[in-house]
């Protein structure tokens, strides 16, 4: 018996886990969505299925769930087809299926399988170039290099990189991210893109940050510079780093007296599953942790444990939830 006998439902269940998808990556989901969620999970065998294999088809073509999908306003469009009934009602769901996966799939090569330097979901590298340059990536990460005037030229197309120029046989350094040109010599430095913010954390040395119609911002060590900052405030000036911006290298993450909206925020750049909570109980709860990125499962339970959480897993979907009051 083939997979399409025992579910003569497969395209019904496909087009329902799309649009559960699509919910579900939009943002925050409430309460009464989650409830209905559990209910269309648990009410056949085949939808958890399903939904997997959405999730997978994803994973497979190494695409960024959360990121990628924030950037296509097709959410509107999918929640609407339960207007359309029947058959016409599925061939929505398909176009829209396809839309979507064309968008996402040509999303990413342009922004990552055309680049040499990659890293997938929760996966950090490291490489040493000739003249002895080290540099990491962070999770789901991507960057190009090439030579100009015998000077390295990087550019950071997305993510987190740490770069060290420190040896004294290597050459000057040049990093390129979104508009900014960073010129480091004899220097380690953590490079962060965030949004329209680049956040420029010096580990030793001293780098040059220049932006377009600037002048030249001199970032010494030990601390930050955010480039998103002169759009609104012309003499924003680099501030004192924290000691732990760097230990990511290290497969951990470091929050000190955080919320726990502000901890998930960062955890979701390492999962690739949905991670969904409340924002109404998360900023108000504050913790400090360290977070091994290579076992968040181990984390989620001593999380369960030291909040009193609700915390399950159902499918891909971690669901983070405060306990019912009695």
């Amino acid at each position: 018996m083939n997979a399409e006998s025992s579910n003569p439902n497969a395209d019904k269940h496909a087009q329902e886990a799309a649009e559960w998808l699509t919910r579900l990556l939009s943002g925050e989901i409430t309460s009464a969505e989650r409830h209905d969620f559990e209910i269309w999970l648990n009410e056949n065998e085949h939808h958890a299925a399903a939904l997997n294999e959405m999730r997978q088809m994803w994973l497979d073509l190494r695409i960024p769930l959360e990121s990628e999908l924030h950037q296509i306003p097709y959410s509107a469009g999918l929640m609407s087809l339960n207007k359309h009934p029947g058959s016409h009602r599925r061939q929505w769901g398909m176009a829209a299926c396809l839309l979507l996966l064309v968008t996402m799939v040509m999303s990413q090569w342009l922004n990552t399988w055309r680049y040499p330097y990659v890293t997938r979901t929760g996966e950090q590298k490291s490489w040493i170039l000739e003249d002895g340059t080290k540099m990491w990536l962070n999770t789901n990460s991507a960057m190009d290099i090439k030579r100009e005037s015998g000077e390295k030229h990087i550019r950071l197309v997305r993510g987190e990189g740490y770069f060290d120029t420190s040896n004294p046989q290597t050459s000057a350094l040049t990093i390129e991210v979104g508009s900014s040109i960073i010129t480091a010599f004899n220097t380690a430095l953590n490079v962060f893109q965030r949004n329209d913010d680049t956040v420029i954390t010096v580990d030793r040395g001293q780098v040059v940050v220049r932006q377009p119609g600037g002048k030249g911002v001199i970032v010494n060590a030990k601390m930050q510079y955010h480039t998103g900052q002169t759009a609104l405030n012309a003499d924003s000036s680099p501030e004192l780093a924290a000691d732990n911006q760097f230990n990511w290298k290290g497969g951990k993450i470091v929050f000190e007296n955080q919320s726990l909206y502000t901890v998930l925020q960062s955890v979701k750049r390492y999962d690739s599953r949905w991670v969904l909570a409340d924002s109404s109980f998360t900023k108000r709860l504050k913790l400090s942790t360290v977070i091994d990125i290579h076992d968040l499962d181990g984390w989620y339970r001593q999380l369960e444990l030291a909040l009193s959480l609700n915390i399950r897993k159902i499918g891909p979907v971690i669901w983070i939830t405060e306990p019912m009051i009695k």
